[in-house]
């Protein structure tokens, strides 16, 4: 309740509270990859502070460091917000005009089409710049940045893939198997892969 009513981001801890929900264990004493060299997570001394990352509350020092009570280890805090954070996946459909190539039913003008799914952090939440930029490194053939008539479609997992193990893979494998079988668009596989 008392962090309810403070409202804030963060709250300031007592050195030998937080020590002591560390069990001890001081962020001098933990290392980490900085720069690609091993460095302490945060120099001794510090500013302790509950902080709320992810819809919850992480014990955290110096803005730099949090500790991970399964390990209970002190990392750095931008792990926090990356493979320990909440995700949501989306279905996405790329498309780009392919100049040299026409379609094959028409010979009107052709799309290279690449269709995926990808992990956002929730942090990213409305923030498409992230998966734009994942797809634009997929390949050459995929840039849709100011490039006229290239765009995106992004999806939510339909609710009716909730059931499976990996509902975003279900989804990308259902649309597939969509896209193959309509009458209203020629699908050309595009390698070995199962792309299309």
């Amino acid at each position: 309740t008392i962090m309810k009513r403070a409202g804030s981001r963060s709250l300031r801890v007592a050195r030998a509270a937080a020590l002591h929900l560390a069990g001890g264990v001081l962020p001098a004493s933990c290392v980490a990859l900085h720069k690609g060299r091993l460095a302490a997570v945060a120099p001794e001394g510090g500013d302790f502070r509950l902080q709320r990352a992810s819809g919850a509350w992480l014990l955290a020092v110096d803005g730099r460091a949090f500790f991970n009570f399964a390990v209970r280890r002190w990392q750095p805090l931008a792990m926090a917000h990356g493979p320990y954070s909440p995700v949501r996946e989306l279905l996405y459909v790329v498309f780009v005009p392919e100049a040299s190539l026409r379609g094959p039913a028409r010979g009107t003008p052709a799309l290279f089409v690449k269709l995926g799914y990808r992990e956002l952090a929730e942090e990213e939440n409305d923030d498409q710049d992230a998966l734009i930029g994942y797809v634009e490194k997929k390949t050459a053939k995929l840039k849709i940045t100011n490039v006229p008539g290239a765009g995106i479609f992004v999806f939510k997992v339909p609710k009716s893939h909730q059931v499976f193990a990996r509902p975003c893979r279900a989804a990308e494998a259902s649309l597939k198997t969509e896209l193959l079988n309509s009458s209203d668009v020629a699908v050309t596989p595009s390698g070995h892969c199962g792309e299309l």
